[in-house]
This record gives C-alpha cells, structure tokens and sequence, in this order.
C-alpha cells in the first residue's frame, strides 16, 4: 500500500511539477532527503556500512532472529556509532590544545631554567666574600672634646 502511494506522489512530481500538488510534494519526498544526504560526512557513512555489514552478518549467522534483535536495538545501536564521529573531534581539540600547551611549556622550561640557574650559586665558592669598610678617617685635630666635629671644620 507504502509503495502504491509513493509511486503515485512520485508520477505526480514527475508528470505535474508546476502544479500545487507537485509543489506540495517535491518539498518532503524529493527536496527534503536531498538535503540530508548532501549533509552526510565520509565518517557517518563508514559508521552506516559498517552497520549494515554487521546487520547482514547477524542474519546470515542468525537467521530471522536476528533482524528481530537488530531492529530493538537499532537506535541505541546508531547513537553509540554516531558518539565515535564527535569523540573524533573532541580527540582533535585535546590533540590541538596539547600541542600548543607543549610549545609554550618549552619556553616556560627553559626561562625557568634560566632563572634557576642565576639563583643557584654555581661553582665551588658559593658566596662572594663581604668586603670590609674603610675605616673613617681619623680627625685631623685629637685633642678637641668633639673629634665627630673635626671633619666639617
């Protein structure tokens, strides 16, 4: 009864595209599917062959029994296949993310190894020794009561 309908709508859109019945039919059985098959990426349909591969080896293998658990799990089946398309392009972002994480890192690395290494004392002496002061020059005149006054006279 499916097929007689679809036969027909498609000898309408065929013979009558212009009408309002064309019209009204073009945009859900021709328009529609086009779009979403031009939207498929090579990824979604390797997942797909690979389904139906697996569906084609359960009824060989199984028999009618088969189709009959391939049709109740079909959905839960094709989302788990559709998560490996998006973990792909989560795996590039990480991938990405990783990579310019490493770049930086490598600069990073080496300032604070610079930095490290002028902290560091190197070498066997590991402080420079503490130069004394000269000693304050002594007061021209020694008897005065004030010898602190001596140098601004």
């Amino acid at each position: 009864m499916l097929a007689i309908l679809l036969l027909t709508a498609l000898l309408v859109i065929r013979t009558g595209p212009g009408t309002m019945l064309g019209k009204a039919l073009q945009r859900p059985l021709v328009d529609w599917p086009a779009e979403r098959l031009a939207r498929l990426t090579r990824g979604q349909l390797i997942c797909l062959a690979g389904f139906a591969l697996l569906i084609w080896a359960g009824v060989a293998l199984l028999g009618d029994e088969a189709m009959r658990i391939m049709a109740m799990a079909m959905p839960e089946t094709l989302a788990w296949l559709a998560t490996f398309d998006l973990s792909v392009l989560a795996d590039a972002v990480v991938a990405a993310a990783l990579l310019g994480a490493q770049a930086r890192l490598g600069g990073t690395v080496t300032r604070l190894r610079a930095r490290l290494a002028r902290r560091r004392p190197a070498g066997p002496r590991a402080r420079t020794p503490r130069r004394r002061r000269a000693a304050a020059p002594k007061p021209a005149n020694d008897e005065e009561p004030a010898p602190a006054w001596a140098l601004t006279a």
